[in-house]
């Protein structure tokens, strides 16, 4: 009776575990690619492996932001960015003006008194690769309509993904 209790349970939740993937996959596929500017950080970890903690530009000038406005600030939120013609995104407001002008998206963060962090914050790769690694200069960001995102890769000054350069 466990046992088809367990696997009762156990179904749904691999469903929705796989449903998850699938469309992470989808949005990896066909989602919208944008790059956000990294800023410079630390590219390894003694206790991770090789791994690269991501800190972006956009987030140093939302804190700028952050530090002009009286209060608290909400602890969410969403800034808005603006895609140039390489679809370099720029950060433009801490909040949203409607409506947001073409080419203009908002992109979650979390606030901390002046601190604005985004996400993901880190990107592991193989170990032996930090030196290949080290020429990042964007983060590689496959976003839908509805706001949702994944990092798909780092690339480097000229936009090239650095997974698929030798």
């Amino acid at each position: 009776m466990r046992h088809k209790l367990f696997l009762i349970w156990l179904l749904p939740i691999l469903v929705l575990f796989n449903l998850s993937i699938f469309q992470k996959e989808e949005l990896l596929q066909e989602g919208e690619l944008i790059y956000l500017q990294l800023a410079p950080a630390d590219p390894r970890s003694l206790m991770q492996g090789d791994y690269m903690r991501l800190a972006y530009e956009i987030a140093i000038k939302a804190r700028a932001a952050a530090s002009a406005e009286k209060g608290p600030g909400e602890r969410k939120g969403q800034m808005v960015l603006q895609r140039d013609e390489k679809q370099i995104a720029r950060f433009v407001a801490l909040s949203a003006q409607e409506p947001l002008a073409e080419g203009q998206f908002l992109f979650p963060y979390t606030r901390t008194g002046n601190r604005i962090s985004i996400k993901p914050a880190s990107y592991l790769f193989q170990e032996g690769l930090a030196e290949h690694y080290e020429t990042a200069r964007y983060a590689m960001i496959r976003r839908d309509p509805s706001g949702d995102y994944v990092l798909s890769g780092l690339a480097d000054e000229k936009l090239q993904d650095l997974a698929k350069r030798p």
